[in-house]
């Protein structure tokens, strides 16, 4: 069937033709009295559909698409859908080019294509919808989160998403998007949605949660009290090879945490072990001989934006500097690309204030019972192509960011600029921090997809069995190798706690 396609006549009148399946197909056995959607107004002749129609309403494609009015807008459609199901019908299938806004972002549905009582049994591929379940409609209660997600996203990332095929490739892309804005609570939401985890009613109930944790990010001032925390690293068994049982330190990953006061570092170098020239173990034990040092100047100094990424870039161009003399001390002739490096993850807590950065593609989590968001990208081959759209080559895994990073200008090798990703945020009461290398979350059970679900179940499993950061430490590393992890792995866990506000 012809792709359907909408237009607009005499100013009052919405057309939307091509609508082949009508033939076939009673749309309506009754129309449900709702506000805001509209039905056609007549039976359906040469597969055109008519509706009334005010021409102060703004198309899909039209309305804004900054971030507050996308969650207005997602924020409406969601009540709307909702009181649909209030009224024995449901939506499964929906197309964008149906939905326009007013001018205080309420939605109107045109409504073309059935939504389906308790009673309807229909095959959706019937439909040729934008946006579907991806499956029969075999009950009523199957749930339907997916549409509203895909809506969230096309608002919000346009022709950028909609050209996106795949639904693995759908959730990456507005995860890191979501990451480059700040936005790190809508993440989970959309992810649970778009996989079709939730009802309408249940989607809903989430965002307005998520809504409220990111005000509650915004806007609130918390004391630190005191901070528990935890660190663990082993070799990871199944990296481990026959020769490493005559050397001492075969752990390429190293680690620095300080708690001064209401301050507090926590950060993770895992050295890149593929270098011709040098090892990950020295690349990292540079990095972290460097954060040390600058460390001690930035915790007698005032915490804040500014300052961080000061601290942040003088660590960068200094570890870069320095990993290339370690270089050349190893080694008179080389290729740029053969030296050592390091990836690294850092946090810096000031109170509730979290300030993140990173290089590579360690990882930082902020999770609690409920969810677990990651902090940082990961600079890779991957994000490249998907989100940055280069056409690079290599394993998606590939780094394309790490420090040890340099060029050849005719017969000298130079430091190469380092690009890293900065955030900041607060740090709710009921949240852990999680600061690892990469191995920690790979090795986990499950698959891409859902390793990060079963490490924040696993987590709290044990935490809530045994209330010790240091025991849930010790533990996640215990079942890691039990799972013959086959990188080094670190991490450090930590958990602030705030001083009581004064009534």
């Amino acid at each position: 069937m012809a792709y359907i396609e909408s237009r607009i006549e005499k100013r009052d009148i919405l057309i939307f033709n091509n609508v082949e399946w009508i033939t076939d197909f009673k749309i309506f056995k009754e129309k449900p009295n709702l506000e805001n959607i509209e039905y056609p107004l007549k039976n359906f002749e040469n597969n055109e559909v008519l509706f009334l129609f005010d021409e102060k309403l703004k198309p899909f494609k039209e309305v804004n698409n900054d971030i507050e009015s996308v969650i207005n807008m997602t924020l409406n459609l969601l009540e709307l859908m909702e009181k649909t199901e209030e009224n024995g019908y449901k939506f499964f299938i929906i197309d964008p080019k149906s939905i326009y806004f007013d001018q205080e972002l309420k939605p109107y549905i045109f409504l073309y294509y059935p939504i389906f009582s308790e009673y309807d049994i229909v095959e959706l591929k019937k439909f040729n919808m934008p946006i579907s379940i991806r499956s029969k409609i075999s009950k009523f209660d199957l749930n339907n989160s997916t549409l509203i997600a895909e809506i969230f996203a096309r608002l919000l990332f346009g022709d950028d998403y909609i050209s996106i095929g795949k639904i693995k490739e759908k959730k990456y892309y507005v995860k890191e998007k979501l990451k480059e804005m700040g936005e790190y609570d809508l993440q989970y939401w959309f992810k649970k949605s778009l996989y079709n985890d939730y009802s309408i009613k249940q989607s809903k109930k989430i965002f307005l949660k998520t809504l409220e944790r990111r005000k509650r990010r915004k806007t609130q001032k918390k004391l630190i009290e005191k901070i528990a925390r935890a660190t663990k690293s082993s070799e990871g068994s199944k990296k481990l090879k026959e020769e490493d049982d005559f050397l001492d330190d075969v752990n390429q990953d190293s680690w620095f945490k300080d708690v001064y006061n209401e301050k507090a570092i926590f950060a993770v170098m895992d050295g890149v072990s593929t270098a011709k020239v040098g090892n990950g173990k020295i690349a990292s034990n540079i990095v972290k001989e460097i954060i040390l040092n600058k460390w001690d100047e930035l915790k007698e100094k005032d915490i804040n934006t500014e300052t961080v990424k000061r601290f942040i870039e003088d660590i960068l161009k200094e570890s870069n500097e320095k990993i290339l003399i370690k270089a050349k001390e190893l080694k008179k002739e080389f290729n740029a690309t053969d030296i050592m490096a390091s990836t690294l993850a850092l946090v810096i807590l000031y109170n509730d204030n979290l300030y993140i950065a990173s290089v590579g593609d360690s990882n930082i989590f902020i999770m609690n019972k409920d969810y677990i968001l990651k902090m940082n990208i990961e600079h890779n081959i991957k994000r490249e192509k998907l989100i940055n759209k280069r056409n690079l080559k290599g394993k998606e895994s590939s780094l394309t960011e790490y420090i040890g990073k340099y060029k050849q200008i005719e017969n000298e090798i130079v430091p190469e600029k380092i690009n890293y990703f900065y955030s900041e945020t607060k740090l709710l009461d009921d949240e852990i921090v999680l600061v690892s290398s990469d191995g920690v979350l790979d090795y986990w059970k499950g698959e891409e997809d859902n390793k990060e679900d079963f490490f924040k179940e696993d987590f709290f499993k044990i935490y809530s069995k045994y209330n010790k950061l240091k025991v849930a430490a010790i533990k996640i590393i215990c079942e890691l190798e039990s799972n013959e992890a086959a990188d080094n792995i670190t991490l450090h866990l930590f958990n602030p706690i705030y001083k009581k506000e004064e009534k």
